[in-house]
């Protein structure tokens, strides 16, 4: 819910952003096989330090990213304006076809 929520401009960029986020997310299952081989049990040394990697960088990169996102605020566009123009928008495409 949290790319629809952030991404209240038109339609077709909330799609391609929640395809986009869905992409990546599923590249789990090809990148797990390798950070977590059988053969690594019961350590798993290469999965957990590229788990720990992430979460050290996470831990850079979020506070950085609030503080950025708080100097360079960006009004948020009133979800009900763009609705309505989504929706004027192909009221006018369906009545041209």
């Amino acid at each position: 819910m949290w790319v629809p929520n952030t991404i209240a401009d038109p339609a077709q960029k909330r799609a391609a952003a929640i395809a986009l986020v869905n992409a990546i997310g599923n590249t789990s299952s090809i990148y797990g096989v390798f950070l977590w081989p059988k053969a690594d049990a019961p350590q798993y040394v290469p999965g957990f330090s590229a788990t720990t990697v992430w979460m050290a960088l996470i831990c850079i990169v979020a506070p950085i990213a609030g503080w950025a996102f708080k100097k360079y605020e960006r009004p948020a566009p009133d979800v009900e304006t763009v609705m309505a123009a989504e929706a004027q928008a192909q009221k006018e495409h369906d009545h041209a076809a």
